[in-house]
């Protein structure tokens, strides 16, 4: 288990650096979600929506589930989307996101 934080923990600090290298400082995320996998379409397109209502605390209205190429996913990802979360900045964002 502490494996597994550390190594999210040193995801989140990397990604914030690549983006404040790249885009600049004022692009760095304040909050860093690390997740096992992102929910596709069978397709392979990532379902964004799912993702957003996830960030947001939406776990009840989540969308059509029937469309992922893996259905196990979803249910992994909200049981463990909150304990994963890696806030970077203290700021407005951060902070609501907190809540």
């Amino acid at each position: 288990m502490i494996v597994g934080q550390l190594f999210a923990v040193a995801a989140a600090v990397f990604v914030n650096f690549v983006v404040g290298q790249l885009l600049g400082r004022f692009a760095t995320p304040d909050v860093v979600y690390v997740v096992p996998a992102l929910p596709k379409t069978p397709s392979g397109e990532v379902v964004r929506s799912m993702l957003t209502k996830l960030a947001l605390g939406e776990m009840e209205d989540i969308g059509d589930k029937s469309s992922l190429a893996d259905k196990s996913l979803l249910a992994k990802l909200v049981k463990q989307f909150t304990p994963k979360k890696i806030v970077l900045k203290d700021s407005k964002t951060a902070r609501q996101a907190k809540k």
